[in-house]
């Protein structure tokens, strides 16, 4: 099979075709310089039209180029499936490059100037990478690789599916056409991530303060908790009243006696209800047990001291981590743990409570 090698010639004033056929040379130019610069080699596998200047692959007609002085000196034109492929000439590291420049053709010597350049590379057996450079106005920079199916934007390694690298304080803008409305994640300089949703809503991490300008909906749980060692480790669970720990300062312990003014809540996690809230400082508080101190918690309750109703106060009791109904209001004061909202009319058994400490 013939195959034919179309090379383009920048002169001064147009381009120049030149066809080779196995070492047949036809030239086709309309005005010769000693000055021309070769932009590089295509292959072809039809026959090119050109009119005054501009050329046409895959078409058989001048009538689609508008002569001399058009935008497009290049045009290809092929089937559904047609491709245009770039191949590097080596058996490793083959390089297949798109370069876009300008000319001046009123300067001798032509000298193109390389504005960008996307570039494909072969790294090990038949594994590749795409990356894209622009003229930053010192060199060529790369701005975007593509590698191993992640997308690196100022990196060139990504190992993400959307990999950024910015300077700090830079980062993702995100707008909408015809909204005000902006949303921005960032490195700080401060270095800490802040994401910014607009509206007054600054969400930063690394210890710093967050800013919400609407209500918060948290839909995990029912409690707000904070985290405690409790001491009777081996018999503790969800569901216990809890009060403090007289003998380990700021430890819990179980509680196991009638109007304990040491109450201090209840431990979350009973009939499947979770935190809806957890406050803590991590580097100056822990604890195991996540201890609901206000909100609705399912909690034990023993019913022998009295029935319980909803809406009755509930405070501690003798029997070890369960609350009952009180019966004596003068001893009840500081030693509230909340109100019932479900019925217990005999036994033991978990009853919902709204956690309220008085």
């Amino acid at each position: 099979m013939n195959k034919k090698i179309l090379s383009i010639v920048f002169m001064t004033q147009v381009i120049g075709i030149a066809m080779t056929s196995l070492g047949t040379t036809q030239t086709f130019s309309e005005e010769v310089d000693d000055d021309w610069w070769w932009a590089g080699d295509i292959e072809i596998i039809t026959e090119p039209i050109h009119h005054l200047g501009d050329v046409g692959i895959g078409s058989s007609s001048t009538g689609m180029f508008s002569g001399h002085g058009a935008d497009r000196f290049l045009t290809l034109l092929g089937t559904n499936t047609a491709s245009l492929e770039l191949v590097g000439r080596r058996t490793s590291g083959g390089i297949g490059k798109i370069d876009f420049g300008y000319i001046n053709p009123n300067v001798i010597p032509i000298n193109p100037i390389q504005i960008a350049t996307i570039s494909g590379m072969r790294r090990t057996g038949d594994l590749g990478e795409l990356r894209f450079f622009i003229n930053d106005g010192d060199d060529l920079q790369e701005i975007m690789t593509i590698k191993d199916g992640n997308v690196g934007i100022g990196h060139t390694n990504p190992q993400y599916p959307l990999h950024v690298k910015s300077l700090p304080g830079e980062g993702i803008l995100v707008e909408a056409d015809g909204r005000n409305t902006q949303i921005q994640l960032e490195v700080a300089d401060d270095d800490y991530g802040f994401l910014d949703l607009g509206g007054g809503t600054n969400i930063r991490g690394g210890g710093r303060t967050s800013e919400f300008s609407g209500s918060i909906r948290l839909a995990g749980g029912s409690d707000i908790a904070e985290p405690f060692d409790i001491q009777e480790n081996d018999q503790v669970e969800p569901g216990m009243v809890v009060c403090i720990d007289s003998e380990n300062p700021g430890d819990l312990k179980v509680t196991n006696k009638a109007y304990d003014r040491c109450v201090a809540g209840v431990i979350s996690g009973a009939g499947g209800v979770k935190p809806g809230l957890i406050l803590n400082q991590d580097d100056i508080f822990s604890g195991e047990h996540q201890v609901a101190l206000a909100g609705r918690v399912y909690g034990y309750c023993d019913a022998s001291y009295g029935s319980i109703q909803p809406g009755d106060l509930l405070t501690t009791s003798p029997t070890i981590g369960h609350a009952m109904k009180v019966t004596n209001y003068e001893k009840a004061q500081g030693a509230i743990i909340g109100k019932a909202m479900t019925r217990l009319d005999e036994g033991m058994d978990l009853v919902l409570i709204l956690v309220n400490l008085q």
